[in-house]
């Protein structure tokens, strides 16, 4: 934590560092930063520190999906973490993400996979770090959820499908 810390304080001093202090879940993790997303008036991204091999363009067309969405995931096509996706009169939009020990045996057959990194619009930005429900098997919040969530509200959730590269 100190030498990401550093790593990112010295490639932008204006940098704030925010700490989960207990291991609750992805979604108890993005609530450390709450205050600041609460004052955030742009497009959030959210990505986990283990997401490697990240290029810019990968990012801008992720971002480039909240233009019709409300939230979006970027995913990759290999066979665990599974993403369950459903066809929407306007393309393909996604319905929920579940963890492998938590999906369907229909879901386990869906061939992508969630890469971690999700965006929010700005006009949704505020409500990012919003409600999530807590996994009863693991007693974890998920960031995961918000998919669901969004969708249960009638909202679109976009996602985006790594080009391979070799």
């Amino acid at each position: 934590m100190d030498a990401v810390r550093t790593q990112a304080l010295g490639q932008a001093a204006s940098t704030r560092i925010f700490v989960q202090t207990e291991q609750k879940g992805t979604a108890d993790a993005l609530l450390a930063a709450r205050e600041a997303l609460e004052m955030h008036k742009g497009d959030v991204l959210v990505l986990y520190a283990d997401t490697p091999l990240l290029t810019p363009e990968t990012l801008t067309r992720l971002l480039d999906r909240l233009d019709d969405a409300q939230i979006a995931v970027l995913a990759s096509r290999p066979p665990t973490r599974p993403v369950r996706a459903a066809h929407h009169r306007q393309g393909r939009w996604l319905t929920a993400i579940r963890e492998e020990n938590d999906a369907t045996d229909a879901e386990r057959r869906v061939k992508l996979c969630n890469s971690g990194v999700i965006g929010v619009p700005r006009r949704e930005s505020r409500g990012a770090a919003g409600p999530h429900r807590q996994c009863q098997r693991q007693g974890e919040f998920y960031l995961t959820d918000a998919v669901a969530i969004a969708r249960e509200a009638g909202a679109r959730a976009g996602i985006v499908v790594c080009e391979r590269t070799r």
